[in-house]
C-alpha cells in the first residue's frame, strides 16, 4: 500500500489538484470548499496562495465575503510576496512522476478579479493586501511597471513602518524598471524623479535604497544626468554616501554644475575613503585650474601621473597647465611694464594745461560709459576720439598723439571683431585728473584761462603759489578785494604768457595797491618821509605813487629789514613808466 505521508506536501498537492478539477468542471461550491480547506491548512506557508486564489475565483461577482473573510484575518508578512511559487511536486519521495501545482486560472484573470473586488472594498487593510497579491502576480508575469504600481499602491494603504519588507519589494521593483528602461534605451528621468519623491516621503526607504544607490548613480553619471545625481545625493546623510561610495560621481556632478567648492569637498571625501587615484587627482587639478590656482593644479597633475604614468589625459592637462603658467608669467611681466609706464605718467599731469585736463576728464568719463569698456580697455576708432574728448577732430588727433607719447593711453596689438584697435587706458590718471580739476574749481580761475590758453598749467600756478595767495586775497575787505584780484590775475596772466614789460608794470601797480591797502588798514592818512637830499616829503595817502609808499614803509620799518628789494622794483618800474628818469635812492 502507498503511504502518502512519506512526502508531507503530497496531501496538499492532491487536494489542490482535486479542487482545480472541480473548478474546471464548474462545481464552484465543491471547489471553494476544498480551496478553503487547503488555505486553512497552508495559511502559515507560501502555499496559502493557491487556496486563496481558488476561493477568489469561486465567489460570485458582487459577493466576496467568503474571500474577504479569509484575507482580513491574515497577518501581513513577507509570505504575501512570492518569488517562485509554481512547479511540480512528487506524490511520494521515490516517485518518478510528479503532479503539477498551479492556480486554477491564468494570472491575468486573477488580477482582473482582484481589481473588480477592490472597487467594492473600503477597508485599507484589505485593499493593501489585494495590492500585494497583485504585485506578486505581476511579478510572476514579468510585468515590471504594473508590479511597481501595485507595490506603491499597497504602501498607500499600509503602514510601511510595521511592514518593512514592502519597502524591500518597492526597492526591487524600482530596480527592475530602471534596468528595463536602460536596456531599452528609454529615458530614466521620470523614474528617478519619482524615486526622489519616494525618498523624501518614506524616510525608511533611504536605508533600503542604499543597496542600489551606487548602480543608479553610476548610470546617471554615464548619461550625464548631473542634476539628478545631486538630487539623489541630497536625500542621504554623508555616512550613507560613504557606504554607497559615490563621492567621485557626486564631485564630478557638482563640478559640471559649476559648484566648485562642493566638488572639491566630494573629491576629497573620495580620497579619504578610497585613497588617491589618478582620476580623482586629475579632476581636482582641473578645478584648481579653473580657480586660477595653477601651482596647486600642476602639483595635482604631477601626483596623478606618479600614480598612472601612461595616462594621456593627465599628461595633456599637465602640459596645458604648464603652458598656461608660462603665458600668465609673460603676460604679468608685460602688464607690470605697462603699469610702470602708467604710474610714471601720472606725474606729468600737473604740467598739463587746463584744456588738456578738461579733455582728459571728458575722455575718461565717456570711455567708462561705453558698453565695450572693460577693465580700462576699449576698442576706439579714430572717428570716436573727438566725441570722447568733446573737441574738434584736429585738436582731438593732436591730443591723441600727445597722450600716447605720455602713456596716458597705449594702443594695443589686439582688435575687436570689426578690426578696431583696443586702447589700454591708464587707470591711474583718473583719480589725479579729478583731483587737479577740484583744485582748479577751488581757486576759481578766470574762465578765459580755462578755455582760451594752452600754456597754463597747475604746475606753473603752484610754482607761483597762486592758490595760497588767492586765498589770502579773498580775506581782504570788500573795497579792495575786487581791485586786488583783478590786478593779481592780470599780473599772473602776463607773467605766464611771457609779457615781460607788462609783468613789470603790473607788478608795480599791484604793489602800490597793496601798500595803499596796508596803510589804510593802519589808519595812515598822511605820508611823511625824508628823501635822499634830506628834505622831508609830505603827501596825502591817495596822492602817493609807488616810490612814496616804498620810501615811507621802509623808513618806518613796518616790514623789518626784508623790505629793501622793493626799492629795486621801484627803480625798474620808474624806468618803464618814465624812461630816462632815474630814481636815486
Amino acid at each position: 500500500m502507498l503511504t502518502l505521508n512519506e512526502n508531507p506536501k503530497s496531501e496538499f498537492a492532491l487536494q489542490l489538484e482535486l479542487a482545480n478539477i472541480c473548478y474546471a468542471e464548474g462545481d464552484l461550491e465543491k471547489a471553494k470548499e476544498i480551496y478553503t480547506d487547503s488555505f486553512n491548512k497552508e495559511k502559515n506557508t507560501d502555499n496559502f496562495w493557491f487556496g486563496l486564489i481558488g476561493v477568489l475565483m469561486c465567489v460570485d461577482n458582487g459577493y466576496y465575503h467568503d474571500f474577504t473573510s479569509l484575507i482580513s484575518k491574515m497577518e501581513i508578512t513577507k509570505q504575501f510576496i512570492i518569488d517562485d511559487w509554481f512547479g511540480d511536486m512528487p506524490i511520494y519521495f521515490d516517485s518518478q512522476r510528479a503532479i503539477g501545482i498551479s492556480l486554477p486560472v491564468k494570472e491575468k484573470d486573477a488580477i482582473k478579479k482582484l481589481n473588480t473586488l477592490k472597487k467594492t472594498q473600503s477597508d485599507e487593510d484589505v485593499l493593501g493586501k489585494i495590492e500585494l497579491m497583485k504585485c506578486s502576480l505581476h511579478k510572476h508575469l514579468g510585468e515590471k511597471v504594473q508590479r511597481l504600481k501595485a507595490v506603491k499602491a499597497s504602501i498607500k494603504y499600509l503602514n510601511t513602518y510595521h511592514y518593512k519588507f514592502i519597502l524591500s519589494e518597492l526597492n526591487e521593483a524600482y530596480s527592475d524598471v530602471f534596468y528595463h528602461l536602460v536596456e531599452s534605451n528609454k529615458s530614466i528621468d521620470n523614474l528617478i524623479t519619482e524615486i526622489i519623491i519616494t525618498l523624501e516621503d518614506e524616510y525608511s526607504f533611504r536605508q533600503v535604497f542604499l543597496e542600489y544607490l551606487d548602480s543608479f548613480v553610476d548610470e546617471l553619471h554615464k548619461q550625464k544626468k548631473y542634476k539628478l545625481v545631486i538630487s539623489l545625493y541630497e536625500k542621504f546623510s554623508k555616512q550613507q554616501i560613504d557606504k554607497a561610495d559615490i563621492w567621485f560621481e557626486v564631485g564630478y556632478a557638482f563640478n559640471e554644475l559649476g559648484n566648485l567648492e562642493k566638488a572639491k569637498y566630494a573629491y576629497n571625501k573620495s580620497i579619504d575613503i578610497k585613497g588617491e587615484t589618478s582620476a580623482t587627482l586629475n579632476n581636482l587639478a582641473n578645478i584648481y585650474k579653473k580657480e586660477d590656482k595653477l601651482d596647486k593644479a600642476i602639483d595635482m597633475y604631477q601626483k596623478a601621473l606618479s600614480l598612472e604614468s601612461d595616462d594621456d589625459l593627465v599628461k595633456n592637462n599637465l602640459e596645458n597647465a604648464l603652458n598656461q603658467q608660462k603665458e600668465i608669467t609673460k603676460e604679468a611681466q608685460k602688464k607690470n611694464a605697462i603699469n610702470k609706464l602708467f604710474l610714471n605718467a601720472v606725474e606729468l599731469l600737473k604740467s598739463e594745461n587746463f584744456f588738456t585736463l578738461e579733455s582728459l576728464y571728458n575722455f575718461l568719463l565717456n570711455c567708462k560709459k561705453e558698453d565695450d569698456f572693460d577693465n580700462w580697455n576699449l576698442p576706439i576708432q579714430d572717428e570716436m576720439f573727438p566725441v570722447l574728448m568733446n573737441t574738434n577732430a584736429k585738436k582731438a588727433f593732436e591730443l591723441k598723439d600727445n597722450w600716447i607719447s605720455k602713456n596716458y593711453i597705449i594702443q594695443g596689438e589686439e582688435t575687436d571683431e570689426y578690426d578696431i584697435p583696443y586702447f589700454h587706458i591708464n587707470p591711474h590718471i583718473d583719480e589725479e585728473v579729478n583731483r587737479l580739476r577740484d583744485i582748479v574749481a577751488e581757486i576759481n580761475l578766470p574762465q578765459e584761462w580755462l578755455t582760451g590758453l594752452s600754456n597754463i598749467s597747475i604746475f606753473q600756478l603752484n610754482e607761483l603759489n597762486y592758490s595760497e595767495t588767492s586765498k589770502k586775497i579773498n580775506k581782504v575787505n570788500k573795497k579792495y578785494r575786487p581791485l586786488i584780484i583783478r590786478d593779481y590775475n592780470e599780473l599772473i596772466f602776463n607773467y605766464l604768457v611771457g609779457n615781460k614789460k607788462s609783468t613789470i608794470v603790473l607788478s608795480g601797480s599791484f604793489v602800490e595797491l597793496i601798500l595803499t591797502y596796508y596803510c589804510e588798514r593802519k589808519q595812515v592818512k598822511k605820508i611823511e618821509y625824508t628823501n635822499s637830499s634830506g628834505k622831508t616829503i609830505k603827501k596825502d595817502l591817495y596822492a602817493c605813487v609807488l616810490f612814496d609808499l616804498i620810501s615811507f614803509i621802509e623808513e618806518k620799518k613796518y616790514f623789518g629789514n626784508d623790505f629793501f628789494p622793493l626799492t629795486n622794483l621801484s627803480r625798474v618800474y620808474r624806468n618803464f613808466i618814465h624812461p630816462g628818469v632815474i630814481a636815486v635812492r
